[in-house]
């Protein structure tokens, strides 16, 4: 028998540390919740995943892995699949294959903003431990819309990136620590709540403000200043989008990354295009000195010497760059160790 739709949805986002905290939220809840809860946490597209079964586990609601435009309804929990966006349309859940935004599908803000343009002030959005800043901009739309704004308070999370930047740059209702979470969210699904009031027209366009752009022509009109890196992703062009406190960068494609989010990944993508060039580097001087051996054979043999002296300044280029390279690795590790928890 089906259940009811519900008069409250709770959307949950985070990354690493997510799944232990969100554990312990769910089992917390009575089994009564009348909310549906949707959870949207950074998965490895190539790895299986038994999130849904873990959280299933958790506690008494019911959580799966949603099939595309399964009805959502109440005291039922949705997990984002593996390589693939969780969003709301029209009391339905949609699995979106598009791009990834902020280097992850799943992620949290696609989630969220979708949900805040489906129920508006029936919506409760929650940030929990995670690295870098997805779930910011998908925060700022739940507050747009006039839904409830949690976040883990960021002493106690495992990772406190994504609280930190959720607290930095959205007014918040509730700065909460871990255990403190399911009680509020049972009280906020069971007292009472103001009616769902029409969106004004502002409100409305604020939320489109934050949907990617589709195409050149519909960045360059709402989008603002192009930026002058271009997408990691796709190498296409980035705009710069002032989301209220946050600065955020869109290509047209439809990738989307935070302030966070995207040196990082623009760094990532500086490094495999050093090793591709390393890696060439190598190849180009093995073939000088095969070229090198056969004219000492075959001639001509004037063409040695240059064919040598080719294959000894590719080897030391890629010399060079193998150990500049191996250095900004090394640093970088050391960079990520120091943010490693507050406990």
């Amino acid at each position: 028998m089906a259940r009811p739709r519900p008069s409250l949805v709770v959307v949950v986002g985070g990354s690493a540390g997510a799944i232990q905290g969100f554990s312990k939220v769910l089992a917390s809840l009575p089994p009564s919740f009348p909310a549906a809860v949707l959870v949207a946490i950074h998965l490895s597209p190539e790895m299986p995943s038994h999130l849904a079964q873990v959280l299933d586990c958790a506690g008494p609601l019911d959580a799966t892995n949603p099939t595309d435009g399964e009805r959502i309804e109440a005291g039922r929990v949705y997990v984002a699949p593996r390589d693939a966006h969780l969003v709301v349309e029209d009391g339905i859940v949609r699995l979106d294959h598009g791009p990834r935004e902020n280097g992850f599908r799943p992620a949290v803000d696609p989630l969220f903003r979708t949900a805040a343009a489906a129920y508006g002030k029936r919506l409760v959005g929650v940030i929990l431990s995670g690295v870098l800043d997805d779930g910011t901009a998908g925060l700022m739309a739940v507050k747009a819309a006039g839904g409830t704004t949690i976040v883990q308070e960021p002493n106690g999370a495992l990772f406190p990136d994504m609280p930190r930047s959720a607290l930095e740059n959205v007014e918040v209702d509730h700065r909460l620590p871990l255990q403190e979470i399911g009680p509020v969210l049972s009280r906020i699904a069971n007292g009472d709540r103001p009616p769902k009031r029409p969106r004004s027209g502002k409100l409305s366009a604020g939320l489109r403000a934050l949907e990617p752009a589709h195409g050149i022509a519909d960045a360059e009109r709402r989008l603002g200043e192009r930026s002058v890196v271009s997408c990691p992703e796709c190498g296409g062009a980035l705009w710069e989008q002032e989301s209220g406190n946050a600065l955020r960068f869109v290509c047209h494609v439809g990738h989307a990354f935070g302030t966070d989010s995207l040196p990082l990944l623009h760094s990532e993508s500086v490094e495999k295009a050093l090793w591709r060039a390393t890696r060439m580097l190598g190849e180009s001087a093995e073939l000088h000195r095969r070229l090198a051996t056969r004219a000492r054979t075959q001639g001509p043999s004037n063409l040695v010497d240059r064919f040598e002296r080719k294959a000894t300044e590719a080897a030391e280029h890629g010399r060079v760059l193998r150990e500049l390279m191996e250095a900004t690795v090394r640093e970088r590790y050391a960079s990520r160790k120091k943010r490693k928890p507050r406990g």
